[in-house]
């Protein structure tokens, strides 16, 4: 599980990223217009979100993976 975690992880990472430049220019093309700056908040918020769930589990899992890993040497 912890392969597969990390192989999602080294996926998701530039996606990551790139929805992260896109909040951005989101909020520079608002313009000062609260509807769209408020799209723009949306979307970076979901952004990190997901960002924490996807480091989150891939942390959990190494953490997991490490515990049992103790348990069957010793």
């Amino acid at each position: 599980i912890e392969g597969v975690l990390q192989a999602i992880v080294m996926i998701a990472l530039p996606i990551i990223v790139a929805f992260m430049v896109y909040a951005g220019f989101k909020y520079i093309f608002a313009r000062g217009n609260p509807g769209e700056i408020g799209k723009a908040h949306e979307n970076f918020k979901y952004v990190i979100i997901g960002t924490i769930l996807i480091l989150g589990a891939w942390v959990l899992a190494t953490l997991i993976g490490g515990t049992v890993t103790q348990l069957l040497r010793g």
